[in-house]
């Protein structure tokens, strides 16, 4: 049986300071018709599809007749930019993104140096006109002023049913024939792939990121057409310091710039029409996201508000797409929703004519490489919180100022104003509360932990039914954590009647499964997942009930797809290997266990290299030294080798990698003195008790833990017996030509 901690001090901050979480559950996702509580997912493209190795660069766009136009890098060979050898594809969608059509080569590569990439879509003011713009040949950062990258223009005047020929249009922009002479001196130009903006007033801008020079080292300009792209103006410069940067426009007519920068979006803005800006972009502090491009969008909240969305990976790496809001025209971002809880990248954001909200995006299952092409459909009232009860928490000083030093990660302030807040105020139901949370981890004081949950059970008041749900939520972990799992279950059920939320259906459901219900614990998890579908509990526990139930088929496609979303949890690739294990597919338990170990030293894993040292000797060793040449600073492979062959006997073999252990670390460490202990068993089991005591001795006197020295020095004595036991055997060992040469390989002897 698999199990593990759902609470550690490492999750309480989110018990604790995300109490509002639990109001904001997401919606499981669907496979057809969208509702105002669902997110509907379609893949367009996988790494293989087509005869293409990846797939890239989102764009999407609603056309006139209200069909959906995407435009796709399709990079065929590997992942990289241009000058590769790329494709564009269209595909359309006439069903609201349910079902897609073949792909339309737009402008097909034929060759290094002669691909197109990073296209842009946006709607002209021509019934039925699409504009698609897009650059190839040369790359980016290779482009120069006598041999630019070009800028291409395709025309639809069918909602991009079909598109025209790739006009050049680079002497717009820049290049030896600019019809801008300052221009011709520019080294290098491309407008942001994903989605044009068409103003109020029919003007059609894209923003460029532009090399002025030969410094590595862009800025932004935006181009605009008042004539449906016939022809093209240069705006005053954007940014001094830029990227892909994305447009919209603003319910005052102003013209809104986000732009691509590491740790946090920047911004700009324009008073006439996007032809001059503002001296200096400003940092948007809330849209804390990677140096990535994304999109943003106008749109209207069902009572009436002005939103802005804007769709990023949210944080420092590029996974996490979110659509951040905007209530205040991009003044503050004060609500952020995940819409794809694994790797992911670019974006581009469309409204539908029901209006639902389309995302394209790029996901990647293995860290960033190989990604898919995936639509995903909601709506606003699916995106948006719903009204939140009123709040009934205390505002007394004490109390504000342990919530404080909660936020600032000052604990022993917190519990100090929690105490004073208690003296003066005995019934503060959310002060029992927290100092509830405090006395578990904090002051591992279980049994005041459950004396101030029982006090915030009993005074959180009644009708606030989200913060006494955690309440008895709290409670039960107290009760499970001391034993008491019937009172834990009872107060994991009151919490889920009062306020049902996804973590505590998994911690029901894993009391159920511990007694071995596992029905029971299966309509848990799987009302867990209902609630949150971006749960990573809830997708293990869903596995977990599987394996239990011995449907080890739908137990391997669940955790598949587990580790598909969240390639870096061990837990997913231990149960898989359990799975296969039972199935006695021992080569693919092998991989898995590896894999576990490559990101988790675990026990379970550790043991069950035991097992697999005998079923599937080669396999494992083939995995083990596969990721030993991937990460060969870390010698913990290089003894997981050698314990593998110890336990299969191969003794010589083993040998020679713990040899390696001991040779790396002449510094007398512990490591050192593991290595001379599997050194000495090993020369033991060949039965060359000589050198078997010589290195007992030598990781004795390594050994700085008086508990594991004992241990050793037992070992030794019993080895010395033996020894003076079985002189008479010492020639016949000395006679073994396999020994002989297994010590010559040891010890470098001709």
């Amino acid at each position: 049986m698999i199990t593990r901690p759902l609470y550690t001090k490492q999750t309480i901050l989110w018990h604790i300071l995300s109490i509002w979480i639990l109001l904001l559950p997401l919606g499981l996702m669907a496979q057809s018709g969208n509702t105002s509580d669902t997110l509907r997912r379609t893949t367009l493209y996988r790494p293989g599809d087509y005869n293409s190795k990846n797939y890239r660069i989102p764009a999407i766009v609603t056309a006139g007749d209200g069909s959906l136009v995407v435009a796709t890098d399709k990079r065929k060979y590997n992942d990289a930019d241009l000058p590769e050898d790329i494709d564009i594809l269209i595909n359309r969608s006439t069903d609201g993104g349910r079902t897609w059509s073949a792909p339309y080569t737009l402008a097909e590569g034929t060759g290094v140096g002669h691909g197109f990439g990073d296209c842009a879509l946006v709607r002209t003011n021509e019934e039925g006109g699409l504009l698609a713009v897009f650059v190839g040949g040369v790359g980016f950062w290779q482009s120069r002023p006598d041999n630019p990258l070009r800028t291409y223009l395709c025309r639809s005047r069918d909602n991009g049913q079909t598109w025209s020929k790739p006009q050049d249009i680079t002497h717009f922009i820049l290049g030896p024939d600019c019809i801008i002479p300052e221009h011709r001196s520019w080294w290098s130009s491309f407008f942001a792939s994903g989605a044009g903006l068409r103003t109020s007033s029919g003007r059609i801008l894209f923003t460029a990121a532009v090399r002025e020079d030969s410094l590595w080292m862009a800025c932004n300009y935006v181009f605009y057409s008042d004539d449906d792209g016939e022809t093209w103006q240069c705006s005053q410069k954007a940014s001094p310091k830029g990227d892909e940067a994305k447009l919209v426009e603003l319910s005052d007519g102003r013209i809104l710039m986000s732009i691509r920068a590491d740790g946090h979006r920047l911004f700009n803005i324009s008073e006439d029409g996007g032809v001059t800006w503002r001296a200096t972009t400003s940092v948007w502090p809330q849209l804390e996201a990677p140096a990535c491009n994304g999109d943003i969008l106008r749109c209207t909240a069902p009572d009436g508000r002005p939103l802005l969305l804007h769709s990023l990976p949210y944080g420092q790496e590029r996974k996490d797409v979110s659509i951040f809001v905007s209530f205040d025209e991009g003044k503050t971002w004060t609500l952020r929703r995940t819409i794809v809880p694994y790797p992911s990248a670019y974006s581009s954001l469309c409204q539908l004519p029901d209006g639902t909200i389309g995302l394209y995006v790029e996901e990647a299952y293995n860290n960033g490489v190989n990604y898919s092409m995936v639509f995903y459909n909601f709506s606003l009232e699916w995106l948006l919180p719903k009204k939140r009860p009123k709040s009934y928490e205390p505002t007394t000083p004490y109390y504000i100022q342990a919530r404080q030093s909660f936020a600032d990660h000052n604990y022993d302030a917190a519990y100090d104003y929690l105490e004073k807040e208690l003296i003066e105020h005995p019934k503060n139901g959310y002060a029992w509360f927290y100092k509830g949370w405090l006395d578990m981890y904090y002051k591992e004081d279980l049994s005041k932990s459950l004396h101030a949950f029982d006090q915030a059970a009993k005074q959180i008041p009644r009708k606030d039914k989200a913060f006494l749900s955690t309440a008895y939520s709290g409670r039960g972990v107290a009760n499970r954590t001391i034993g008491n799992l019937n009172a834990a279950y009872a107060d994991y059920t009151k919490a889920v009647k009062l306020y049902p939320n996804s973590q505590d259906y998994i911690n029901r459901g894993e009391l159920n499964y511990g007694i071995g219900k596992y029905l029971e614990a299966g309509n848990d998890f799987f009302a867990a997942l209902k609630l949150d579908s971006t749960n990573k509990d809830a997708w293990y526990s869903v596995g977990k009930y599987y394996y239990a139930t011995k449907d080890y088929e739908k137990c391997l496609k669940w955790l598949t797809d587990c580790i598909a979303r969240h390639p870096d949890h061990s837990d997913y690739y231990l149960l898989r290997a359990f799975c296969y294990r039972d199935m006695h597919n021992y080569d693919q338990e092998a991989k898995d266990v590896v894999m576990t170990l490559s990101l988790d030293d675990n026990d379970k894993a550790v043991a069950m290299l035991r097992e697999l040292a005998g079923v599937a000797y080669h396999q494992t060793i083939t995995e083990l030294e596969a990721r030993h040449q991937a990460d060969p600073g870390n010698t913990g492979w290089i003894y997981y080798i050698g314990a593998v062959q110890e336990l299969a006997g191969e003794y010589g073999k083993a040998l020679l990698m713990y040899k390696k252990l001991y040779d790396m670390d002449d510094k007398g460490s512990r490591s050192k003195s593991a290595a001379a202990e599997r050194i000495a068993a090993c020369w033991m089991l060949l039965g060359d008790n000589d050198n078997a005591i010589r290195f007992l001795e030598e990781a004795i006197a390594l050994e700085e833990d008086k508990a594991e020295k004992d241990i050793l020095t037992s070992g030794l004595e019993y080895i010395q017996q033996q020894a003076r036991q079985n002189d008479h055997k010492k020639s016949q060992v000395n006679d073994n030509e396999e020994l002989e040469i297994i010590r010559r390989a040891f010890f470098g002897e001709p």
